[in-house]
């Protein structure tokens, strides 16, 4: 009897285990066209979302062109030493769909060794809970947004995630913003960058920059980069050790009153305008519910573009 009764726990547990285990779904392009939706491209048929791991990997990137609306549990891009993936979303759109937990709606981007790439102009991505760009296992990630009509929508996004990693995200247009309750992280514990020269990046919950044992570097020459923090708390943002933050255009906007924070961030030179640690560089406004913290060029770099411009307009005259 209790032999029985084993077994049949035993085929339960198999059951379940089979029910749950995520079925991967490979990127080959045997099609060599590129296109996502077309079903030569995958070993087992365009992906559809339910318990599904996309793997890209191989030098042709996937692309999701105008009027494709793909949708996926998770992607991985690059992983695997020696692995790369990349991923083109140009007018179309991508969502998470199914799965449940911190495991489902998850793009990884760069892990054990791997390298992964994305770039998005005019696309829609939404339902997603976590973004990761250099994963773990000294992988690299890289994603480019740009385009006015993009608009990303997402949970929790981390940049470097892991010791050896190393993660970029670049934007010069469009819509990238969390909704979710966790933290967003640029620079965990790997190398992280944020480029930004346009567009406009919504963090809902906490920023933390330069947290981990790496470079956390925001680089903001354009656009708006907003930290909401958690409400009814003045936490938007989380300066690190190892945080950088240079403006040169552009505005960072924090939720709550950081006017003095500004001075001791710039004193400990965790943040710069122009490339300069100096309050001289750094223009700080608070309304009531939000700082601006905006940038000008020191009085000397004024006065040589002022001089710039007299000699431009003196060889005009003489011309």
């Amino acid at each position: 009897m209790k032999t029985k009764i084993v077994a049949m726990l035993a085929a339960i547990v198999l059951v379940c285990f089979a029910a749950t285990t995520v079925q991967a779904t490979n990127w080959t392009n045997e099609g060599e066209d590129n296109l996502w939706q077309n079903p030569a491209n995958w070993d087992d048929g365009v992906p559809t979302g339910q318990n599904t791991w996309v793997d890209l990997d191989g030098d042709d990137y996937a692309l999701i062109g105008s009027g494709v609306d793909a949708s996926v549990n998770n992607i991985r891009m690059g992983d695997g030493s020696g692995k790369s993936g990349h991923l083109v979303v140009d007018g179309g759109s991508i969502a998470g769909t199914g799965g449940d937990g911190t495991q489902a709606r998850v793009f990884i981007l760069g892990r054990n060794g791997g390298a992964g790439r994305m770039d998005v102009t005019n696309g829609t991505i939404d339902q997603w809970h976590n973004i990761f760009i250099g994963h773990s296992g000294g992988g690299t990630g890289e994603i480019n947004i740009d385009g006015s009509d993009t608009d990303w929508e997402y949970q929790r996004l981390v940049i470097g995630d892991e010791a050896g990693t190393t993660g970029v995200l670049n934007m010069s247009d469009g819509l990238f913003r969390s909704t979710g309750s966790a933290a967003n992280v640029v620079g965990g514990g790997g190398n992280a960058t944020l480029n930004m020269s346009g567009g406009t990046i919504d963090f809902n919950q906490i920023l933390r920059i330069g947290i981990g044992g790496d470079d956390g570097n925001v680089n903001l020459d354009g656009g708006l980069i907003i930290g909401r923090g958690e409400e009814g708390t003045e936490d938007a943002i989380d300066m690190g050790d190892n945080a950088i933050v240079n403006i040169t255009d552009g505005e960072l906007r924090l939720a709550g009153d950081w006017q003095d924070d500004v001075g001791d961030w710039v004193s400990a030179e965790k943040m710069s305008g122009f490339g300069v640690f100096s309050m001289d560089n750094i223009i700080v406004d608070y309304d009531g519910d939000f700082t601006s913290i905006t940038a000008i060029p020191e009085p000397a770099t004024i006065a040589l573009l002022g001089l710039g411009s007299s000699l431009v307009m003196l060889k005009r005259r003489r011309a």
